[in-house]
């Protein structure tokens, strides 16, 4: 178990998340090549320069619109990517709003808002002011060894309002970090930052593209170093026995138009011991992208890309009274699949949306507690008339047993002893559904061609539901399956 560690020993850790995230990279009109015979100040300016030039070319943010809005910003386009529940509504013959289109909005450069541009550069110019302070104050004695530069932070500057006690403390503590510089060629190189014998952070940079990637373990052996340096015993920040893995997050824009965002796993994660008194063991298995987002303004498409593989978690689940705990497993095989957005026909494509040939599965206690299985998805939504045509036949099968009554709150009105049942529901391939606006406030569906919609529920679920070909139904909260068949409009 990690022992305390001071707070202020750990704005380390912001200081420098502060200076290679901030940028690293540069264009290929703003390089400074680096050699054996840079003086100590040109080495500085070299990185101050690639620096700036990062945050010119790269705008990078996640917002929260608001409740069902997020926009991933990359200062190429902005692609809105909105929960999909006004996905399928349309107003009437006449053509979607956009309130009712394709939950994506894509921008060139030259429609952007003049307003934008201008925070843009104000945050480019300001970031870089910073950067350049930072260089300029806490960044000591740089080094150069052919292409690799060596920074070290200023201690004296960096614990000037220590107190007598924590002053040696923080002077060891800094003189242990360093930034280091590799300058690969003139397009490329690294940022990283390193303490002791450990290295936490580390940015990848091109002309075209920056990447960040965490070491789970350094940062575990760095927290431990910092730790044993201090031997303080104020309020602990813990981590677990096992704490280890890769996780890294890349932007990439080779041209104006087009941009992605990356996010994968290079070295599996596990994450496993005790966490506020309680036992864990996660794992993931390492994949090249969790999730990737791409776009192409010029084009007005996107694509969203899922690669999950194996994920597990060992961990206990109490009961309401928390007077007893029990062991709980949750495993899922995968989650792979593509959704491509195109802006200039309001269309999406579901390809092989696919959770694996493993159900999805929760155990309490050694007994199945709830698992999902299904068939990959594969389907066209066309907003601009509210249909959602199959490609491939959708089967599902959801199946739940509520072991010792920890469920029930999932289920309002359900006795521990009788919520125990399974559901299955199929619809053929080539079928296609029709969403249609009504007066009521909850949107009607009908199978236009094909089908029938079964649903076969067993035990608390008891029951059956179909739905044939020109026959609609409609979202109930009273209805055993949450659906109930209406007349169409």
């Amino acid at each position: 178990m990690l022992k305390s560690i001071n707070p202020y020993k750990l704005f380390l850790f912001s200081t420098v998340l502060s200076l290679i995230v901030g940028g690293c990279n540069h264009t290929k009109d703003d390089v400074t090549p680096v050699d054996a015979s840079l003086s100590k100040q040109t080495a500085k300016t070299h990185v101050v320069k690639n620096l700036k030039s990062t945050r010119r070319a790269f705008e990078s943010q996640i917002t929260n619109a608001n409740s069902t809005q997020v926009i991933v910003n990359t200062g190429l386009l902005d692609l809105d990517l909105s929960v999909l529940n006004n996905l399928f509504s349309r107003s009437g013959g006449s053509e979607p709003s956009a309130q009712t289109s394709l939950p994506i909005k894509i921008k060139t450069r030259s429609e952007k808002l003049a307003k934008r541009d201008s925070d843009a550069e104000n945050s480019s110019e300001a970031m870089s002011e910073f950067v350049e302070q930072i260089f300029n104050k806490i960044l000591i004695n740089p080094s150069v060894e052919g292409n690799t530069i060596n920074h070290a932070f200023d201690s004296d500057l960096l614990c000037t309002n220590e107190t007598d006690t924590d002053l040696t403390d923080c002077i060891d503590l800094w003189s242990k970090a360093r930034l280091v510089q590799q300058v690969i060629d003139d397009n490329s190189g690294t940022l990283a930052f390193q303490f002791d014998n450990s290295q936490p952070f580390m940015v990848s940079y091109t002309a075209t593209s920056i990447s960040l990637e965490v070491s789970l373990s350094d940062i575990k052996s760095t927290l431990i170093a910092i730790d044993n340096l201090a031997d303080n015993q104020d309020d602990s920040i813990e981590l677990p026995e096992i704490f280890e893995g890769h996780l890294k997050a890349s932007i990439s824009s080779p041209d104006d138009n087009t941009s992605s965002f990356t996010l994968s796993i290079p070295q599996a994660i596990r994450i496993a011991g005790i966490i506020d008194q309680k036992t864990i063991d996660f794992s993931m298995d390492t994949t090249n992208q969790v999730v990737k987002i791409s776009a192409d303004a010029l084009a007005k498409t996107a694509k969203i890309e899922f690669g999950l593989t194996a994920i597990k978690l060992i961990a206990s689940l109490s009961n309401e009274m928390e007077t007893a705990s029990y062991p709980l497993v949750f495993a899922l095989e995968k989650l792979t699949g593509t959704i491509n957005f195109n802006g200039n026909n309001k269309t999406l494509n579901i390809q092989n949306i696919d959770i694996g040939n493993t159900p999805l599965s929760l155990t309490i206690d050694g007994n199945q507690a709830m698992s999902l299985s299904m068939t990959p998805i594969n389907a066209r939504v066309d907003s601009t008339n509210g249909s959602i045509s199959l490609d491939s036949s959708i089967d599902i099968a959801y199946a739940i047993n509520n072991i010792y009554g920890l469920l029930s709150d999932q289920f309002k009105g359900a006795s521990n002893a009788s919520l125990a049942g399974t559901i299955t529901a199929s619809l053929p391939a080539d079928t296609v559904l029709e969403v249609i606006n009504s007066d009521t406030a909850t949107e009607i569906t009908k199978i236009n061609t094909g089908g029938p919609l079964d649903i076969i529920g067993t035990d608390f679920f008891s029951g059956n539901f179909q739905v044939l070909e020109g026959e609609c139904m409609q979202e109930s909260q009273t209805a055993v399956f949450g659906l109930a068949m209406v007349t169409c409009p």
